[in-house]
C-alpha cells in the first residue's frame, strides 16, 4: 500500500514538474514573441516566424493570418504555413461579412455559413483537418484581421493551447495596429510637408500678380487701373477663398463651425456655385453642361455652406480637366433625396484612391490642383447636413463623377426630369 501511495506521489510530482516546465517554456516563448513583434516595422515576417514556432508546440500543421484591406473591404492573406503556394492562393482574398465577428472565435462556433467556416471545411476535406481555432485580431473595437491554427493529428485543443493561441492573437493585433499607426503617421507627415510647399506656391502666385499689378500702375498711372483692377480683384478673391477654406477646416475639426439651417432651394444653390466658379471655368475654356429641374429642390441646410461645398466640387473638376474639356452639373430627385452630380472628362481617379481622395492634403500624383483640402471640406460640410458625398471613376484618363446626396425637406416639390 505504501509503495502504491509513494508511486502515485512520484507520478503526480513528475506530472506537476512537466506541467510547470511546459508552462515556463510557453511563457518564455510568449515573452520572446512580444519582444520581436514590438521591434519590427513590418510585422509580417515576425508573425510568420512566431506562428511557425508555435505550431510545433501546439502540434499544428497549419496557420493562417488574414488582415483587413481598407481598399477592398475584405480579408487578405498576410502569412501562412502548411499549404503549397498555389493552394494558399485559393484563399488569398476572403469576403469580410457581417457574420465574421460571430465566427471568428474559437472553433468557428456559429451556425451560419461564413468565410472562416469555408476555409476550415476546405482544410478538413483536403487535408484531414481535425482541430481548428480562429481568433479575431482587434484594435479599438474594430476587427483588423484573423489568426487561426489547424491540426490534423489532435482531436481538439485544451485550455493551455487555447490560451497560447489567444495570447498570440493579442500580441499580433497590437503589432499590426502599431504598424498601421506608424505608417499613417509617416504618411501624415509626408502630406504635411507637401501641403506646406503647395500652400506657399498657391499663395505666392496671386501675391506675385498683385505685386506686379501695383508696380505697373505706379509706372503707367491711372490708365492701367481699368485693365489691372479686375486681375488684382480675382487674385485677391482666390487668396480669400484659400484662407477661408483653411479656416473652415480648422473650425470643423474643433467643432466651432456655424451652420445656419433653413429651407434652401438646391437649384438656386447650384446656380450660385457655378457663378462662384465662373472664372475657373472660363480661364480654360471649359464647356459647361447644366441639367437642372424646372422646380425647386428643397432641402434643410445652410445656403452659404452648401454653395461652398458644391463650388469646391466644380472648382476641383475645372482644375483636373484640361483646356476645352467638358464639365456637367446635374440635379434631380432620387427617392427621398436630392442628388447633385458633378461630372468631368478630366484626369480621372485610380480605383484605389476613390475614398482616400477625400483625405486632407490628398492629390492625384503628377497633377497640380490646389491644396488638397477642397474635397475634404466639401464632404465634411455635406455630412454636417446629414448627406453623403461619393466619387466614381473608371480610372486615370477616364474622367470622374462626384455624387452629392441630401435629404429632401418635407416641403419639397417633386422635380421633373432634368432637361439640358
Amino acid at each position: 500500500m505504501r509503495q502504491q501511495v509513494f508511486d502515485a506521489l512520484i507520478g503526480n510530482r513528475c506530472e506537476s514538474e512537466e506541467t510547470l516546465g511546459a508552462g515556463a517554456r510557453r511563457n518564455a516563448f510568449l515573452s520572446q514573441a512580444a519582444g520581436l513583434l514590438l521591434q519590427v516595422d513590418n510585422p509580417k515576417d515576425a508573425i510568420d516566424e512566431i506562428c511557425r514556432n508555435a505550431m510545433h508546440d501546439l502540434d499544428c500543421q497549419f496557420f493562417f493570418n488574414f488582415l483587413f484591406d481598407e481598399q477592398t473591404k475584405g480579408l487578405r492573406l498576410n502569412a501562412f504555413a502548411g499549404l503549397p503556394e498555389e493552394e494558399a492562393h485559393k484563399f488569398l482574398d476572403l469576403d469580410y461579412k457581417t457574420l465574421l465577428l460571430g465566427c471568428a472565435t474559437r472553433d468557428c462556433e456559429c451556425d451560419n455559413t461564413c468565410t472562416a467556416r469555408d476555409l476550415r471545411d476546405e482544410l478538413a476535406n483536403a487535408y484531414g483537418l481535425t482541430a481548428y481555432y480562429c481568433f479575431p485580431l482587434t484594435s479599438y473595437g474594430r476587427i483588423i484581421g484573423t489568426l487561426s491554427f489547424g491540426s490534423r493529428t489532435r482531436p481538439g485543443f485544451d485550455d493551455s493551447a487555447t490560451m497560447l493561441m489567444e495570447t498570440l492573437s493579442h500580441y499580433v493585433s497590437i503589432a499590426v495596429a502599431r504598424s498601421h499607426m506608424e505608417h499613417a503617421l509617416r504618411e501624415c507627415d509626408r502630406r504635411k510637408d507637401e501641403f506646406i510647399a503647395t500652400l506657399a506656391h498657391e499663395l505666392r502666385n496671386p501675391l506675385a500678380a498683385i505685386h506686379h499689378g501695383f508696380h505697373a500702375m505706379a509706372r503707367i498711372g491711372d490708365n492701367a487701373i481699368p485693365i489691372l483692377q479686375p486681375i488684382i480683384e480675382r487674385q485677391l478673391a482666390h487668396m480669400v477663398r484659400l484662407v477661408d477654406d483653411l479656416l473652415d477646416i480648422g473650425r470643423i475639426a474643433t467643432g466651432k463651425i456655424e451652420v445656419k439651417m433653413e429651407a434652401v432651394d438646391l437649384v438656386a444653390v447650384v446656380n450660385r456655385s457655378i457663378e462662384a466658379c465662373e472664372f475657373a471655368l472660363a480661364s480654360r475654356n471649359h464647356k459647361l453642361g447644366l441639367f437642372l429641374p424646372s422646380e425647386a429642390l428643397l432641402v434643410n441646410g445652410d445656403p452659404v455652406r452648401l454653395v461652398q461645398a458644391i463650388a469646391n466640387l466644380i472648382d476641383n473638376a475645372a482644375k483636373y480637366t484640361s483646356a476645352d474639356g467638358e464639365i456637367d452639373v446635374e440635379a434631380m430627385v432620387e427617392g427621398l433625396e436630392a442628388l447633385v452630380i458633378v461630372r468631368d472628362n478630366g484626369v480621372g481617379i485610380p480605383a484605389d484612391r476613390l475614398e482616400t481622395i477625400f483625405s486632407m492634403f490628398e492629390q492625384i500624383e503628377g497633377y497640380s490642383g490646389g491644396l488638397g483640402i477642397g474635397l475634404n471640406l466639401s464632404r465634411r460640410i455635406i455630412e454636417m447636413h446629414g448627406g453623403t458625398l461619393q466619387a466614381r471613376s473608371e480610372g486615370l484618363g477616364c474622367g470622374s463623377e462626384f455624387s452629392l446626396r441630401l435629404p429632401l425637406s418635407d416641403g419639397t416639390i417633386t422635380a421633373r426630369a432634368p432637361s439640358a
